[in-house]
């Protein structure tokens, strides 16, 4: 009792090693019992959840013990619940995830709840050492709602995306309407180092071709360089990329084709 009281301390430092001390007792009843208290301070309902996440790390939690908190009504909460379901590479959390990347009310998922739910999926899928194609329409509409206004939002969904989805699925989104998606697949490409990126350099948007000039040439391989050095003799491209195109003709050994 004494532990479970500590976690409620002024001091960080106090409440850790109380969180610390709690889950090396395996008190997995004490900490999912603080946990869902609504009543408690919600400093010490986050380190009964990091509590929680200790012991699933060591097996000794089910995951629908930590989803069940996902409906909690304390953003805070939820946002460690979900940092806890990727910390813990719950693969059956996957849906649960998804559907907070899906949720449109802001009042029930906060920016900050969807960029850990990209981050959990990617790394689910990084552990599992396979991609979640599921994932990937749901950080696509996550990046398209966002509207490149939320930057860690962006940088989490391209995050994930350059892990849980195929180059094939990255390469299509040349074809999407919505440029913030088209932009979020280009970096995805450049994450994984694709010479694919090639296909947008035709693009409408001048960010998201330099964007994909950017990755080819930090690729650095024949092909990326190749496609990268075409582009130098074409009109209307911003100057970061032609600068890109000359440098990528240079390295080659020749003028932009």
């Amino acid at each position: 009792i004494e532990l479970i009281n500590l976690l409620e301390h002024d001091d960080r430092r106090v409440r850790q090693r109380a969180q610390f001390a709690l889950a090396d007792r395996g008190a997995l009843k004490s900490l999912l019992e603080v946990s869902t208290d609504t009543s408690r301070d919600v400093l010490a309902r986050i380190h009964a959840i990091w509590g929680l996440g200790q012991l699933s790390r060591k097996k000794a939690v089910n995951y629908q013990t930590i989803v069940s908190l996902l409906k909690d009504s304390h953003a805070e909460v939820r946002r460690n619940a979900i940092v806890v379901l990727g910390d813990g590479h719950f693969p059956q959390a996957v849906p649960h995830l998804i559907n907070v990347l899906d949720e449109k009310n802001e009042r029930k998922c906060s920016p900050a709840e969807k960029a850990a739910a990209a981050i959990a999926l990617g790394r689910i899928a990084r552990h599992e050492g396979k991609t979640l194609a599921r994932a990937v329409p749901a950080l696509l509409d996550t990046l398209a709602n966002n509207k490149n206004v939320d930057p860690v939002l962006r940088c989490a969904a391209c995050s994930s995306l350059s892990v849980c989805a195929t180059a094939d699925q990255l390469v299509q989104c040349v074809s999407d309407t919505r440029q913030p998606v088209r932009l979020g697949a280009v970096v995805a490409l450049a994450r994984i180092h694709s010479h694919r990126l090639g296909a947008f350099l035709s693009d409408v948007n001048d960010q998201v071709v330099t964007e994909a000039a950017r990755g080819l040439y930090g690729n650095g391989d024949e092909e990326s360089l190749r496609a990268l050095s075409k582009l130098g003799g074409k009109p209307n491209v911003s100057k970061i990329a032609q600068r890109y195109a000359v440098a990528a003709s240079f390295r080659r050994g020749g003028l932009p084709e």
